[in-house]
């Protein structure tokens, strides 16, 4: 297309066929697969060739929606996935073939799901208690678990023997691809009575916590007593149970286990 133009006093005609070219400046992550934790901000450069009639105007669309005239900064804010075109248009209408990037936007933390009983006995072999992240956008990069403020390697490594008695904080933590993070605080309760403090004299038995069999076989009959005792004469019962244990520890009971028992018997009375 030709468009007439003086140049002093002498008219000339400039030829344009060629349309503009267009640069998009983004102020934050795009790409396909990288995530932007927070709004995006697009701005739009066009340039005419050196002889041409100069740019018009430069539009942009998202996700094939209505070319849309662009007038400043054009911020992408909702969460997804989001493809911009653009293209600019010289005054001749020469129009660029449009061009188009990618702005994926996760601004939404993961969700952590909890299932399971969050009690169990010191004698289990482990909790039945689960905790899971899932995230619909980036995707959950990692999930992260803390019990009383240590390092966990997961749920499924917790040893209920390990654990005193009574409530435990455990702490998960579930990140995404886009740096947003969710925490979560479940008390876990490790829980003993009677009849698992018997569970538990046989598990430090089958450990060698014990000198010899008649040192456990002692315990266990007197736990049987206190089991079968009423109400007012149990606590005596448990007493005896306590002064054995005291008598033997670090001698024909091993001190840590001893020191657990000890321990247990105090939380069944108070409980």
């Amino acid at each position: 297309m030709t468009e007439s133009v003086k140049i002093g006093d002498v008219p000339v005609e400039i030829y344009d066929d060629t349309a503009p070219t267009t640069t998009a400046v983004v102020d934050g992550v795009s790409g396909e697969n990288h995530y932007s934790q927070k709004d995006v901000n697009l701005s739009f450069q066009a340039t005419d060739n050196p002889f041409g009639v100069g740019v018009d105007r430069t539009e942009y669309r998202i996700n094939n929606g209505e070319w849309t005239v662009a007038s400043g900064d054009v911020v992408l804010s909702e969460d997804g996935k989001n493809m911009v075109e653009f293209r600019s248009i010289d005054k001749h209408g020469n129009e660029e073939a449009p061009q188009s990037l990618q702005v994926w936007i996760d601004q939404t933390a993961p969700v952590i799901q909890v299932s399971g009983s969050t009690d169990f006995y010191q004698t289990d072999e482990n909790v039945t208690f689960t905790a899971t992240g899932t995230d619909t956008l980036s995707g959950v990069q990692s999930i992260s678990f803390k019990l009383d403020n240590q390092e966990l390697a997961s749920i499924e490594s917790i040893n209920p023997l390990a654990l005193t008695t009574g409530n435990h904080t455990l702490m998960v933590k579930a990140v995404d691809y886009a740096g947003n993070q969710e925490t979560k605080t479940v008390t876990l309760t490790c829980k003993i009575d009677l009849d698992h403090l018997s569970d538990l004299i046989s598990i430090g038995e089958t450990k060698d916590w014990f000198a010899n069999h008649g040192i456990a076989q002692s315990l266990q009959s007197k736990v049987e007593n206190a089991l079968k005792a009423k109400s007012k004469d149990q606590k005596q019962k448990l007493e005896k149970i306590i002064q054995e244990i005291n008598k033997q520890k670090g001698k024909q009971i091993d001190g840590d286990f001893a020191e657990l028992l000890l321990d247990d018997l105090e939380y069944i009375q108070l409980n």
